[in-house]
């Protein structure tokens, strides 16, 4: 485990600064995102892919063609293939993962989870992003979830920070003030 997060983290950050500086940081994500579904939905193609045995320079003709027939940007493409000829393909999930992370960093841009009793609108879950953002002076991308433990309210872990506004919490905050 520690071995593909070591490979994933270097291949991420690596891609990350060739992203960058190609400015095509919106793009690639969405990309890696959409091969790694292919490839999770196609387990022939994956399994011809990783397959030691098939010359590199043919598994690199049939990955070059289902990449440019979907459109992926060129350099998405010549990441997949680096990743194809150094047979590191069968960490994509653990390198989209580390990338995601890596671009966030970068980028400023803190991860949150938010926890509510039931699922928000839309519209409920950006004016919570933009107030989070707004309460920590940087911007945040939520990773929402549901509890319906927690009554009402929400809960939001930034890194280490929780910040429980829950009815729960409240509840437990009068049950000790009237037992104290």
């Amino acid at each position: 485990m520690a071995l593909a997060r070591s490979i994933a983290n270097r291949y991420a950050r690596a891609l990350v600064d060739v992203a960058l500086e190609q400015k095509v940081q919106e793009r690639v994500p969405v990309e890696l995102e959409e091969v790694q579904g292919l490839l999770a939905r196609q387990a022939e193609l994956r399994q011809v892919l990783e397959n030691p045995a098939l010359p590199a320079p043919v598994r690199v003709g049939i990955l070059t063609q289902v990449l440019e027939r979907a459109g992926i940007h060129k350099v998405t493409q010549n990441f997949l293939l680096f990743l194809l000829t150094r047979n590191r393909l069968a960490f994509l999930g653990d390198i989209v993962q580390a990338f995601m992370d890596a671009l966030d960093a970068r980028m400023g841009i803190l991860a949150a989870e938010v926890i509510t009793a039931a699922d928000l609108a839309p519209g409920q879950r950006e004016q919570l992003r933009a107030r989070l953002s707004e309460m920590i002076g940087r911007k945040v991308k939520p990773n929402f979830g549901t509890d319906p433990s927690i009554i009402g309210g929400v809960v939001v872990k930034i890194g280490s920070t929780i910040y429980d506004g829950s009815i729960r919490q409240q509840l437990e905050t009068v049950r000790q003030r009237i037992a104290g």
